[in-house]
């Protein structure tokens, strides 16, 4: 199961979404190496600063699951977290930096009928799923991002280097199966800090 950080995993569901969107681009979590050839078609995605919490009243959803006559789990919603994101895209040529912005938009705001099988084809922003086995964490992320503007360093386009950027956020509301408030807060503490993240969930 994979153990990487909460916001590093929203790079990586944000990365899979949009390779399935655009399929002939190159999709990556670094800037491309300044020593080798630029793609013709590449988007990165990058975290920006550190993911803000923000702490919720807690509260139990009514989902509950019962143990045994006396004892039952109830899920509660315990933590927002928040994490800034930038995405850039990057070409050989002027038109297709364009092409792939226009492209990157359309993404990022398909509905739940396109990213969850159900829902409106349209909405500001894109809520994508995570699942235990490719994320190691189960639930939803739900991203926002501004309009692209364009990067035209004089520099990078006698180098025939044209860039675009977007600024975004990933939000989530992380939830845990716990007996109690109590209980629930330290399942929350111990999953995002590398312990079990069985119990686990995100809500958008």
């Amino acid at each position: 199961m994979p153990t990487d950080p909460l916001q590093k995993v929203a790079c990586n569901v944000l990365g899979r979404w949009l390779q399935s969107q655009m399929p002939d681009t190159d999709i990556s979590n670094e800037w491309p190496d300044p020593e080798q050839t630029l793609p013709p078609r590449k988007v990165t995605i990058l975290e920006t600063g550190e993911p803000q919490d923000e702490q919720i009243q807690i509260t139990a959803d009514t989902d509950f699951t019962v143990i045994d006559a006396a004892t039952g789990l109830y899920r509660w919603s315990v933590l927002a977290r928040y994490q800034d994101l930038q995405l850039d895209v990057w070409s050989n040529y002027e038109p297709e930096r364009n092409q792939l912005r226009y492209e990157l938009d359309q993404a990022l705001h398909k509905g739940e009928l396109f990213t969850l099988g159900s829902g409106d084809p349209v909405r500001d922003g894109v809520l994508l799923r995570m699942t235990l086995d490719d994320d190691g964490f189960e639930g939803f992320i739900d991203y926002t991002f501004s309009g692209s503007r364009p990067i035209d360093d004089p520099g990078a386009i006698r180098r025939n280097e044209y860039r675009a950027m977007m600024t975004g956020k990933a939000g989530f509301i992380l939830q845990v199966q716990a007996e109690s408030a109590r209980m629930a807060r330290i399942k929350l503490a111990l999953a995002i800090n590398g312990g079990t993240r069985e119990t686990l969930t995100v809500a958008p």
